[in-house]
Formats: C-alpha cells, sequence, structure tokens
C-alpha cells in the first residue's frame, strides 16, 4: 500500500502560487510563436565587413537575440545589462526590420534586477494571415529577379517596385511597413525601405534601413532610404525619390556614395551610416551615362545608347552647368539629337534636372 504524504498537496499549492507570482513580478507574457524566420540570419554578412562607420557598429549578437525572439512570438526580451543608449540604437533596428511589421511603433524598458527587459507589443490581430500575403506578394516580384551580378538584381527590385507602388498614406500602420507596400502598393517612404529591405534580404544582400530628414524642393522633412551591398560594395538608394508618379521611373538616387547622398538627406543620430565612395554600380556609371567632362560628343555618346527616354549624369558641377546650357537651348539641344542618328522625326523633347545630383532626364517625341 503506498504512503501518501499530507504536505505533498500543500507544496503544490505553494509552488504553483510561487510560479504565478514570479510570472507576475517578472511580467512574463507566455505568446505561442507567431512566424518563422523564413530562413533569414542576421547578419547575413557582418556589417563591420562592408561598413567603414566612425562610430561602433551596433552588437550584432544581442540585435539576432532581439530578431529571432520576437520572430518565434516572444514580445519580452531580455537585453542583458547594457546601457540606454545602446538598447535605443538596437530597439531602432528592431523597428527598421521588415520582418518584424506588426511591431507598434512603440516599446518599454523596465529593469529587473540588472538585466533590462524590452517589451513590445502587436498592432495586428490576423499576423500569420498576413505574413502569407506578403510571402506571395514577395515571391511574385522575386520570381522574375534576372541572372547576373549584384547590380542587376538589386536594380531589378527598384524598378519592380517603383512599377508596383504608389505613394500614399492613409494614416495607418500598413502605409509604414512592407504588407503596405508589397500586398497593398500603397505606402510611403518607410515602406518603400522597408519593401526593398525585405526584398534584397531575400536574395542573401546585406542591407540597412536609415531614417533622417531630406529636402529635394518638392518635400523637406522626416524620410527613410537604404543603405545597399552590390558586388562587395555599399550603396544608397532612394527608391521613394527614384518612383514619380508624374515622371515615371527615375535613376538619380540608385547607387551613391556618402557624399552623395548627404547632399539632401542628413541621418538620425541613432543609425548607423555607410561612410562609403564606391561608384562602380551607380546607375549612370554602370550604364555608361555618366559625362565626366561635358562636350557635345559626351553627351552625343550617351543619347546614342538610349531611345527616347534619356538618362545623364555629370561628375561635376562644371560639367553639369555646360550640359545644361545645351539641354536649355532647343536649338543647340536638337541638333545634338540629329547628330546621333536617331529618327529625324524627333522634333520636341522635355526634360527634368536635378541640381542636387548633376542628373537629367529627357524624353524626345516625334
Amino acid at each position: 500500500m503506498s504512503r501518501k504524504d499530507g504536505n505533498s498537496g500543500a507544496f503544490k499549492v505553494f509552488v504553483t502560487i510561487f510560479i504565478i507570482l514570479l510570472i507576475v513580478f517578472l511580467g512574463i507574457q507566455i505568446v505561442p510563436p507567431i512566424l518563422e524566420a523564413n530562413g533569414i540570419e542576421f547578419p547575413i554578412k557582418a556589417i563591420s565587413d562592408l561598413v567603414g562607420s566612425k562610430e561602433p557598429v551596433t552588437n550584432e549578437s544581442l540585435y539576432n537575440k532581439f530578431f529571432t525572439e520576437l520572430m518565434a512570438g516572444e514580445m519580452k526580451v531580455d537585453a542583458g545589462r547594457i546601457n540606454d543608449d545602446t538598447i535605443e540604437t538596437i530597439v531602432t533596428r528592431v523597428y527598421d526590420s521588415p520582418e518584424l511589421f506588426w511591431l507598434s511603433n512603440n516599446c518599454t524598458i523596465t529593469t529587473i534586477g540588472s538585466h533590462k527587459i524590452v517589451s513590445f507589443n502587436s498592432i495586428y490581430t490576423d499576423v500569420e494571415k498576413r505574413q502569407k500575403e506578403i510571402d506571395a506578394a514577395a515571391d511574385e516580384i522575386l520570381k522574375g529577379v534576372p541572372e547576373g551580378d549584384d547590380f542587376d538584381k538589386v536594380l531589378y527590385l527598384h524598378d519592380a517596385l517603383c512599377e508596383h507602388i504608389t505613394y500614399y498614406d492613409d494614416g495607418t500602420a500598413d502605409s509604414h511597413n512592407v504588407y503596405g507596400a508589397l500586398v497593398n502598393g500603397r505606402c510611403v517612404c518607410e515602406g518603400y525601405s522597408k519593401a526593398l529591405a525585405y526584398l534584397v534580404n531575400k536574395i542573401g544582400l546585406m542591407n540597412f534601413i536609415l531614417s533622417g530628414n531630406a529636402s529635394n524642393g518638392d518635400y523637406s522633412g522626416p524620410h527613410a532610404w537604404n543603405a545597399v551591398e552590390m558586388d562587395g560594395k555599399v550603396y544608397y538608394i532612394d527608391v521613394t525619390w527614384d518612383d514619380s508618379e508624374e515622371l515615371g521611373i527615375s535613376y538619380d538616387y540608385f547607387g551613391l556614395t556618402s557624399a552623395e547622398i548627404q547632399k539632401n538627406h542628413s541621418f538620425d543620430d541613432n543609425h548607423m551610416v555607410a561612410y562609403t565612395t564606391a561608384t562602380d554600380d551607380n546607375y549612370f556609371k554602370r550604364q555608361g551615362y555618366l559625362i565626366e567632362d561635358y562636350s557635345d560628343e559626351a553627351i552625343i555618346d550617351v543619347i546614342s545608347k538610349q531611345d527616347d527616354h534619356i538618362y545623364v549624369k555629370c561628375s561635376s558641377i562644371l560639367s553639369y552647368e555646360k550640359m545644361i546650357s545645351t539641354i536649355t537651348n532647343p536649338q543647340k539641344f536638337m541638333e545634338i539629337v540629329s547628330r546621333t542618328g536617331k529618327d529625324a522625326t524627333y522634333k520636341q523633347y522635355s526634360y527634368s534636372l536635378n541640381d542636387d545630383m548633376y542628373t537629367a532626364t529627357l524624353w524626345l517625341y516625334k
């Protein structure tokens, strides 16, 4: 006959109450797994390998911890014994992670002993459904990624997003995340940049999102854009500003250096900044549309390589001013066009100038 311990029941009750109190005290939230990480590992490439930064690169292992736990549905992350500035930098990157589209744009930090606990919230109740829609939209775009080097792949994604998305702010979270960009096809700059980051992650290239302020004459205020690895080097890309409802796709902000992007973009203090001088995968240089020293022969060469929609960039303000002098003189410019061997029925043209980037986009009409 078995012997019953009269204290065992009381002990079990005590343990149960202790666990409940511990959960309440620590603020532990039991949440079922939300999503898998879609096979993405961060960092795909150590950012420090590609970015020459004036500031320490964010602790990658800690960022990975945040990302992995949030993707698994853990809404409270133990950040350990780090200072608030580091937490702020990492949380900024967390909010920039396009895969974590369901996070509300706020979190709370509590101190338990010597550890910092960061608590997040979800803005959606149908995350899994939305993720499936995002996957379907992303797969539709990704199936068209061409063979070739990184430039060809990223250029394709840039163009696909410009064609797929209309700039629009409906005042909801969707306008600022990858769901609004890829599924609804409507978003603001934050959605554009997160969509590019999401797709670039899928093809295995290092990238990160930047935010700050920008001004291009038509707009001045908060803005978001990307730094993307192409062929082993870092370049800046601003898909939002390359997508114009009136003018169509442009490439003024595809493959920029630090000096170029900072002509009209300024970085928030808590973002990483890539200090890059790489120019090989700048759109204009790569396509042969860059004029180093302006001359009639130089612009004739660039126009000859294109059809009736022409892109051209100058490498200096002096060359740019000479080019403008030609473009704004109808008689002179049409003479240039006639010397390219193009159809003589082209009789008119229009143009758009970007004084910051030293670029011009032209259209020829018959």
